[in-house]
């Protein structure tokens, strides 16, 4: 607890007092590999609890749910009495001299009718401000305008050891903020935050928010804070180029990069909380029958499932008289069973059972003793976004998107769809109740790497022996979690910058010839982000190979550009969110999958974000692959600003099938910390260029 030096002191002055006299007690994980502290300073709890709370906060500032504005404290030379900093940011500073630079980041009440935080070039009013923060490094920001003397004498208090500015934060990551985060009392101190709770209290009071739902959603973020630090106590394997896919898949710690519930386990009644022991990776499914007009059935369901059927122990004897009586034999999640019971009486399960391993999403399953394809199964528990069950919309979708995918503009030399072959989905009037019976079967990486290869040809299973496939959600994580370098690094040894800008080259051409070509020519959007996509590589070279896509149920498809450019539709159900209504819709998702949810993580993880060469070595390769009169070229490659998925918003909202978006500056044109955001990419300056043949020439 820090106290203000007098009782005159403004909110401003005692947060950030507390913040610049605070060594941070959990470094960023850009500074991970040089920690502050010793790995085990803090326990895991502390550590789950900054990283529920570095993402809410970022959330909250890029949605507009508070206003943010940055302090930046550049030392003289000269003592601070009033402020005793932390001389672990400076190997060469006492505690009584500010660092050469300390960043604090002050939060209040957004105010859309009148001059905000946000919005003004004005040093604020001191007594908005309710809570603080020290930031690592500078969030992308307004124009600065420094603190008059006699406003620092009377925020900051009587210390002119320092020269003070102050900008409004435009966009925030989680990787920015550094822990405690510290509160104003009304006993006019400031403490360390320990729960999300007060933050959220005054969102909703600043917002007008109903109490119920906060409190809802503060119920969701405590179990993403058990959750995660059980997960750092026991983290899963550590990847090596070798490791086979599901290793990769069990290797993800943290999981969503920018979501406060990212590792949420919030189960709803009739199922029994998830103790954060219970394991979720290694699973058991009971077989059950319902009678087939109960069910809505795509494509050869019955047929792919009966080999595991037969294998379960079920004799082609019971089979035939099931098949006599009419009835459909499935899968349930032993975890549903509760939610299937209640719900559906015309349900009956039988004595079988089938273990199964989990993929990196909880709800789809890999059989052991059907290896060659993934289950994904309903869920009645909330993870990120929603709950995790799988509506008919979905169902419906998968299974007839392969001539699609045939007719997509696609380089089949580096993208392969995983496919949805076939599905069940209980038929009910109302889709809340019909999603938790659903069984969806889809191709493993392999299976579908053996079914499509290079340039559309099968390839053999000999030839895939050397193949490795990483969930790219794996990629950026840290090993062992804290202390580490990124498994990309790490894996892929790579030791300097300039192999990281080829690395990143590398990744981004493919990925992008892998997933944009719809995009611009069909109309069509993947979901790409870091879970649904897989890396494919060589897994004794670590030659990168392509990627793989899967899961189809958050997919945007304009219909008529998609008729247009290859003559045929896409089955869907009405009402259904795959269907967008303009081109707008479909870019939205793929800027936000691929560049904010793909590309910045890996940016970031090459540690080639703050110096801004990441971000040109992405521009370079749109350039490339964008006709320069396109609309995506000037969206991308010109706009400053472009639509920002608001997860808190949307969660408030109980929205999950429908986005909801906001205005934040456009990540691709990022040029640096010191240099923000360009106007446009011609204001840029390409970081590689190229002659005639291809070859790399310089680098500016």
């Amino acid at each position: 607890m820090v106290n203000p030096r007098t009782a005159t002191h403004s909110p401003l002055a005692v947060l950030v007092t507390a913040v610049a006299s605070t060594p941070p007690s959990i470094p960023s994980n850009d500074r991970a590999t040089t920690p502050t502290t010793a790995p085990n300073a803090t326990s895991s709890l502390d550590r789950a609890l900054h990283a529920t709370l570095s993402r809410l906060v970022a959330c909250l500032v890029n949605e507009k749910l508070v206003a943010a504005g940055l302090i930046t404290l550049a030392a003289c030379q000269k003592p601070a009495a009033a402020l005793s900093l932390d001389a672990a940011t400076s190997p060469t500073s006492s505690s009584n001299v500010i660092p050469a630079l300390r960043r604090i980041l002050v939060l209040g009440p957004y105010n859309s009718h009148e001059a905000s935080l946000e919005q003004s070039t004005q040093f604020p009013d001191a007594h908005q401000i309710q809570y603080a923060l020290s930031i690592v490094h500078s969030p992308i920001c307004g124009p600065p305008c420094p603190i008059q003397e006699e406003e620092q004498s009377w925020a900051l208090g009587d210390s002119h050891a320092y020269d003070a500015s102050w900008a409004p934060v435009r966009f925030l990551d989680p990787d920015e903020c550094e822990s405690p985060v510290f509160t104003y009392t009304e006993k006019e101190t400031a403490v360390p935050m320990t729960s999300v709770r007060a933050l959220m209290h005054s969102v909703a009071k600043w917002n007008n928010f109903s109490l119920e739902i906060i409190d809802s959603i503060c119920n969701e973020m405590a179990s993403s804070v058990a959750h995660q630090a059980y997960a750092y106590d026991h983290p899963g394997p550590t990847p090596t180029l070798t490791s086979p896919s599901l290793e990769w898949e069990h290797s993800v710690v943290e999981g969503h990069a920018t979501h406060p519930m990212h590792k949420a386990r919030y189960a709803l009644p009739p199922l029994a909380p998830v103790s954060v022991d219970e394991d979720l990776k290694r699973v058991t499914l009971h077989l059950a029958t319902a009678p087939r007009t109960q069910l809505q059935i795509r494509g050869e369901f019955e047929q792919q499932l009966r080999p595991l059927i037969k294998l379960c122990g079920i004799s082609d004897h019971i089979l035939d008289e099931l098949d006599h009586d009419d009835r459909v034999i499935f899968p349930i999640h032993a975890r549903q069973i509760p939610n299937v019971v209640a719900r559906f009486s015309y349900v009956q399960l039988l004595p079988y059972t089938v273990a199964a391993t989990a993929q990196a999403s909880m709800r789809s399953v890999v059989p052991d003793l059907m290896p060659t394809h993934v289950l994904k199964l309903p869920l009645g528990i909330k993870v990120s976004s929603a709950l995790r069950t799988i509506t008919p919309w979905t169902t419906f979708i998968g299974p007839g998107l392969p001539p699609v995918l045939e007719k997509l503009k696609l380089n089949r030399a580096v993208s392969t769809a995983i496919r949805e072959e076939s599905s069940i989905v209980a038929i009910h009037a109302d889709t809340n109740e019909a999603k938790h019976l659903a069984c969806l079967i889809r191709e493993t990486a392999t299976t579908a790497l053996q079914r499509r290869g290079n340039h559309g040809s099968p390839i053999p299973l000999p030839e895939l022996t050397t193949d490795g496939v990483a969930v790219c959600a794996a990629l950026a994580e840290r090993s062992p979690l804290g202390t580490g370098t990124p498994n990309v690094t790490r894996i892929w040894q790579l030791h300097t910058e300039a192999q990281r800008l080829a690395f990143l080259t590398d990744f981004t051409e493919k990925y992008l010839d892998a997933v944009l070509p719809p995009v611009l020519h069909n109309g069509f959007a993947f979901e790409a982000h870091q879970q649904n996509t897989l890396l494919r590589y060589d897994s004794v070279s670590g030659a990168l190979k392509g990627f793989l896509v899967r899961d189809f149920g958050g997919i945007k498809v304009l219909q008529s550009k998609l008729r247009a450019s290859t003559g045929i539709t896409m089955e869907a159900l009405p009402d259904g969110c795959a269907e967008a209504l303009d081109l707008q819709e479909v870019y939205k998702l793929a800027y936000h999958t691929m560049f904010q949810m793909m590309l910045h993580r890996m940016v970031r993880a090459l540690e080639l974000h703050y110096n801004g060469k990441g971000w040109a070595v992405v521009r370079q390769c749109l350039r490339q692959r964008l006709p320069r009169q396109s609309d995506l070229y000037h969206l991308w490659l010109e706009s400053p600003w472009v639509d920002y998925k608001c997860f808190v918003t949307m969660k408030i909202d109980g929205l999950y099938r429908d986005y909801l978006y906001t205005k934040v500056p456009n990540l691709i044109l990022y040029q640096g910390e010191s240099a923000g955001v360009a106007s446009s990419a011609t204001d840029v300056p390409a970081l590689v260029t190229r002659d005639n043949s291809g070859d790399i020439t310089s680098t500016s």
